[in-house]
């Protein structure tokens, strides 16, 4: 190109959007969220006494309808589990969720795990602060079902729930 003027042109036809779209939106976050140990402490003290608990610390909206949240998640140690529950006393909330979700298999893949969960427009970040356990990250939901449990967002919800495949494990460990 032997023309100045043209590769001026080109180049701000190319800048200027850039440049606009990389500018915040309106309702995103432009602030830092601190969450401190006495937070965490103090939700943490309410879980102890039970085998399973999930409770936001924080939920931050990150814009675009998407929300960022930190959960304290606590899971009794799984060394000494308790007895099975009796025949017929399944989760009728569980048995009502039937909205389909995820991608629907008719045959179900060799290494499908059940227990996948995905949240709605949320993301989510993890702090372990003792014990350990295995990860399931990325992947996808095969054969799931839709929950509007905690349709506000708040632990484990609304998302859709089922098998999942192609994922990652990842040991992890308390600090």
């Amino acid at each position: 190109m032997k023309n100045p003027a043209l590769k001026v042109l080109l180049t701000a036809a190319v800048l200027i959007p850039v440049a606009v779209y990389a500018q915040p939106r309106p309702g995103n976050p432009t602030t830092a969220t601190v969450i401190t140990k006495a937070e965490i402490d103090k939700i943490s003290a309410t879980e102890q006494s039970q085998r399973v608990r999930d409770e936001n610390a924080k939920v931050v909206d990150i814009g675009d309808g998407w929300s960022m949240e930190l959960g304290i998640i606590h899971r009794a140690s799984t060394r000494n589990a308790p007895p099975a529950p009796a025949a017929g006393t399944g989760n009728a909330k569980a048995a009502a969720q039937t909205i389909p979700c995820g991608e629907q298999m008719s045959d179900r893949p060799a290494d499908a795990i059940p227990g996948a969960i995905t949240n709605d427009n949320q993301t989510e970040g993890y702090l372990i602060v003792s014990g350990g356990g295995t990860a399931f990250i990325d992947g996808r939901v095969v054969n799931g079902r839709h929950s509007t449990a905690n349709p506000d967002g708040g632990p484990n919800g609304p998302g859709c729930g089922g098998l999942a495949v192609g994922l990652t494990q990842s040991r992890v460990e308390g600090r």
